[in-house]
């Protein structure tokens, strides 16, 4: 285990596992990395690990303390193909996508495509992007506490109430000056257990594109989520504003939604 950051703790496995009696290592390239009776159930069916699979192994750790051997060997193999076999679980992230652990910048963890590109604020460490390589998409998510002013948007954070952002966007945005003829709609949503959480729907044109033959409109689909003491997180995917593509970018925010962790 170790340790890192912000308290944060790193179960590794650095291929020196074995079970208790077999001379064999589980845990050499090309193979199954883990021991049989540690790891989570969605690595066992081939799913992508999260945050929960480190949690899962971790709590083994003791457990098999107390109880060690009761589950190791050929049972711990047995119980893997089962799973293999029934798969209990479903749902979890898609194929070629990753859980982006950000403890550091934005105390979240977030699912994305695998091949999107991370990038990190220059100006600030508690916000990070991620770009479609396309140049279609992308996600942004921030962490703002409102005591720290930690906001890029005004000097003065807006509060995480639906009618703020609301009144913020259809005035123009950031300064008002970075989007135009914006057409927004709020909605209660929860997250969490967070039931003050809202989502917004920004469908825009770019500041000065309005009156341009071939512009096209945008879209903003964002998640706020209030945390305790003044605390809040906004995940915000932009996509196009029509066809296709705006099909596909609502399909992306609600798959990454519903693998967007925060730290409350």
């Amino acid at each position: 285990m170790l340790l890192g950051k912000g308290d944060r703790v790193v179960l590794t496995d650095f291929g020196i596992a074995q079970v208790e009696g077999d001379e064999q290592r589980l845990t050499e390239t090309g193979a199954l990395v883990g021991s049989p009776e540690f790891i989570a159930p969605e690595r066992g069916l081939g799913q992508q690990p999260g945050p929960a699979s480190g949690l899962w192994s971790l709590g083994v750790v003791p457990y098999a303390g107390e109880v060690r051997g009761a589950i190791g060997g050929p049972v711990a193999v047995v119980l893997v193909l089962v799973l293999i076999a029934v798969d209990p679980f479903g749902g979890g992230l898609p194929e070629d996508w990753v859980s982006r652990p950000e403890a550091e910048t934005v105390a979240a963890d977030i699912g994305v495509p695998r091949e999107y590109k991370r990038s990190a604020s220059d100006s600030d460490d508690t916000s990070v992007r991620f770009e479609d390589p396309s140049g279609v998409f992308f996600v942004y998510v921030e962490r703002v506490d409102r005591k720290e002013k930690t906001s890029f948007l005004d000097e003065k954070s807006l509060a995480p109430a639906a009618s703020a952002w609301k009144r913020y966007y259809e005035r123009g945005g950031s300064d008002e000056s970075e989007i135009e003829e914006a057409k927004v709609t709020t909605t209660a949503v929860e997250h969490q257990g967070r039931r003050d959480s809202f989502e917004t729907v920004v469908d825009h044109y770019r500041y000065g594109e309005a009156d341009d033959e071939d512009a096209l409109r945008r879209r903003y689909h964002e998640l706020v989520v209030p945390g305790e003491d003044q605390v809040y997180w906004r995940l915000r995917v932009g996509m196009p504003g029509a066809g296709k593509a705006l099909e596909d970018g609502e399909e992306l925010f609600r798959t990454i939604t519903d693998n967007f962790t925060v730290q409350l």
